[in-house]
């Protein structure tokens, strides 16, 4: 099958079923994700021990502590008082609503994990969306579609920027400062916010197409790998080869670095890309091919802004 082993056309076979399951929700997204483990290891592609390391991870760990932390603030009341911070400023006009809640959001993932923001967010947008009879749907997406372009503002908030500078390190490079991608962070942060509340177009000329079009091809082959992996292992995986391809055309490593890094934590195609996501999915009564809907063309925005940002950062 096209030169392929056994066990990668199994793969492909696993994830393509997956896929399908998510889309058309047949079963439950937690059930489909739990049968993508028992199948893995049943067909020995990994061993049972590889099969449920994910448990034991740290966004599994991050995950369920996220819910605790979530119901103490409700406790002790802090969340209100962010609510009633937030309600301020965001007013009775969705726009503005719009525009406050992601803003704050972004902000905030720049310097902490964006799960820990979501968490913190969820309930303070849901208690917006009853006060002002706004579907929570209308809300809760670009809520975590902030959080995750708020973690590229500064290599702090997504491990995919470390293990991008660490790549550029052992290539020889000067490696990215805190704010090295803040000018594409903040960028692609402006696009998001515009995109959801409709209020332009992206004007934008290219004067070096054939680097910029290997560029986009690049950022969306992470945007897609990053959907059935981490972040930080998509960059893992394409980092090498983002360095290896730039040497090779005698172009400057750090914009192919960067565009991988940028793509592996912009993940908005589906709701299993990012965990902000996954937990915003059940509250705001999502179907799976909501976030392929909305997702799909803000991922080529972003793309397109990141690459014309990373090469103005760092011109041949």
């Amino acid at each position: 099958m096209l030169g392929l082993t056994s066990d990668q056309a199994t793969l492909l076979l696993i994830l393509g079923g997956a896929f399908v399951l998510f889309l058309t929700e047949r079963i439950r997204i937690d059930l489909t994700a739990v049968l993508i483990v028992l199948c893995l290891a049943m067909t020995g592609i990994l061993t049972p021990e590889e099969a449920l390391s994910g448990f034991g991870s740290e966004p599994a760990i991050v995950a369920a502590a996220i819910f605790v932390l979530s119901g103490a603030m409700y406790v002790t009341g802090l969340s209100d008082r962010l609510g009633l911070w937030i309600g301020r400023l965001a007013g009775g006009r969705f726009q503005r609503m719009i525009a406050v809640i992601m803003t704050a959001v972004a902000a905030l993932s720049a310097f902490t994990h964006h799960l820990t923001i979501t968490a913190v967010m969820l309930p303070v947008t849901l208690k917006l969306s009853r006060e002002h009879k706004i579907p929570t749907s209308q809300l809760l997406m670009p809520m975590s579609f902030a959080a995750s372009l708020g973690t590229t503002i500064t290599i702090l908030g997504a491990p995919a920027f470390l293990i991008a500078d660490r790549l550029l390190r052992q290539a020889g490079e000067p490696g990215l400062g805190v704010f090295s991608i803040a000018p594409i962070g903040i960028a692609i942060t402006i696009t998001g916010v515009a995109f959801i509340l409709i209020a332009g177009k992206l004007h934008s000329f290219v004067a070096n197409w054939p680097p910029t079009l290997i560029l986009l091809l690049l950022f969306i082959a992470a945007a897609i790998i990053t959907q059935m992996m981490s972040d930080a292992g998509t960059v893992v995986l394409l980092g090498p080869v983002a360095v290896a391809l730039a040497l090779a055309l005698g172009q400057r490593a750090e914009p192919y670095v960067v565009v991988v890094a940028v793509a592996a934590v912009a993940s908005f195609l589906t709701p299993i890309g990012h965990h902000g996501n996954l937990l915003v999915y059940g509250p705001g009564g999502y179907k799976f091919s909501d976030f392929l809907r909305v997702g799909a063309p803000l991922t080529l925005l972003i793309a397109l802004v990141t690459v014309i940002c990373a090469q103005l950062l760092w011109p041949n």
